[in-house]
């Protein structure tokens, strides 16, 4: 909370961990006690925990699953699982018990859960394991016989509008994982691929989906690329909360607070608060792409072009953000190298921009003395260096004047949308109104 609330983190969320580990239903527990039973770690309960988080300043998530890693039930109960034709319990990819889906197990198990996190104060919520539960579980069935596939995408439909009726409009939504087109209208946002950690392959993945998805995003929900674990290498991890930033990405971190150093602290506080950015002009979605595909990985700094598939090559590597408001536009380019980038020269009407003019880059990681560097003019064309993979560059550019401009500051990924409220020349005098920050910054200005 001290080193990140102030510059614009807003929850905190409990993960896995808190419940019973063994979570599910036998003849003498109910998985509704497995969620809110008292623990080691919750001596009274997690229903505690909003409160705690509250004092801290922050707002308090929540994460829970579906699957039920338990399943030894009394006479009384129901059904609540898939079952082969003959009685025998499903058995499906990644997931012991997968659930029927039906509407009276759904309002049994599941709705009040929901209700009780809602009602104890949790504003958040994140709902684990249902890809696994329907996609592979209702898949299975699907195959065998089992459910039609109209059957299966309506019990997947009713689940989602179960957990809204559940929770209510103000408590944020987040499914997990998966593109789940049935819950488009109930969730706010949607974990987009598989779980994230410190490796190259995630942090490759995480960068290269949140530009996959990119036409969905804020349209349809939010994208969530998974937490971004700042204990990686310093250059992956500024290519990533930068990119999950200036996107407007789920910016989540989850890393042991051991792990939080001054370097890293200080990335994450430049690429906060996330900004509410939306597509335009994106073009038609590319389909053919797996969700992930598994691939023997070279390390990074190592040739990474040598492993990577063909529809990897080429894609997704350069951002064009563009900022309207404060009295000024600009743009702002997020470069990955999610494999080795050779040097190129991209014209300016490539990325949004009028050839015909002439533009001020200034590159906001680059170090001079400080972050941030002023790079020149540039007309017709912009000129970049080759970069090795798993290296990135941020670089602002603005419209050339002949009067004293604004054109970056040490505070923010966007280079002014976080910290200027208003730029104005008047009187022989540049005028710019700061929105209040927590910390010294320096501005550069172009005279």
């Amino acid at each position: 909370a001290a080193n990140f609330k102030p510059y614009g983190l807003e929850y905190l969320q409990i993960d896995d961990g808190f419940q019973e580990k063994e979570f599910g239903i036998s003849e003498d527990k109910d998985l509704f006690s497995s969620w809110f039973g008292k623990t080691k770690k919750f001596p009274n309960g997690i229903e505690e925990a909003p409160k705690l988080i509250n004092e801290r300043g922050l707002r308090p998530g929540i994460w829970m699953s579906t699957d039920l890693r338990v399943f030894k039930p009394g006479t009384n109960d129901l059904d609540y699982v898939l079952r082969e034709k003959d009685g025998a319990l499903l058995r499906a990819p990644w997931i012991r018990n997968p659930i029927n889906g039906r509407q009276e197990t759904i309002d049994k198990l599941f709705k009040p859960i929901w209700k009780k996190f809602a009602d104890c104060g949790f504003e958040y919520l994140k709902v684990d394991s249902l890809r696994h539960n329907f996609y592979d579980g209702f898949g299975t069935a699907i195959e065998r016989g089992l459910m039609t596939t109209e059957e299966a995408r309506e019990r997947f439909r009713s689940f989602f509008s179960s957990a809204r009726e559940a929770i209510g409009d103000k408590t944020f939504f987040l499914p997990c994982w998966g593109i789940f087109s049935e819950g488009v209208g109930y969730a706010d946002a949607m974990r987009l691929g598989i779980d994230a950690n410190q490796y190259w392959e995630r942090v490759f993945q995480q960068t290269y989906d949140l530009a996959r998805y990119w036409p969905l995003q804020r349209i349809l929900f939010q994208l969530d690329p998974d937490h971004v674990c700042a204990r990686t290498k310093t250059p992956w991890a500024r290519m990533a909360l930068s990119t999950v930033s200036l996107c407007g990405g789920v910016f989540m971190i989850s890393d042991k607070t051991s792990d939080y150093t001054g370097e890293n602290i200080e990335i994450i506080q430049k690429c906060l608060p996330p900004l509410k950015t939306f597509p335009a002009e994106t073009g038609s979605i590319d389909f053919s792409q797996p969700a992930y595909a598994n691939i023997e990985w070279t390390p990074p700094y190592k040739n990474v072009s040598q492993n990577t598939p063909g529809f990897f090559q080429n894609k997704n590597c350069l951002w064009a953000i563009h900022f309207q408001g404060n009295n000024a536009n600009w743009c702002q380019l997020q470069r990955n190298a999610l494999w080795d980038l050779e040097e190129e020269d991209i014209p300016l009407e490539k990325l949004g921009l009028d050839p015909k003019k002439e533009y001020l880059v200034f590159d906001f990681w680059e170090k001079d003395y400080w972050y941030g560097k002023f790079c020149g003019k540039i007309s017709g064309s912009l000129k970049l260096p080759s970069l090795q993979a798993g290296l990135s560059q941020t670089l602002s550019l603005r419209q050339g004047t002949n009067i004293p401009c604004f054109i970056g500051s040490t505070r923010h990924i966007s280079c002014g949308a976080a910290e200027i409220l208003s730029e104005v020349f008047k009187d022989n005098t540049l005028e710019l109104v700061l929105k209040s920050q927590p910390n010294d910054f320096l501005i550069y200005v172009y005279i």
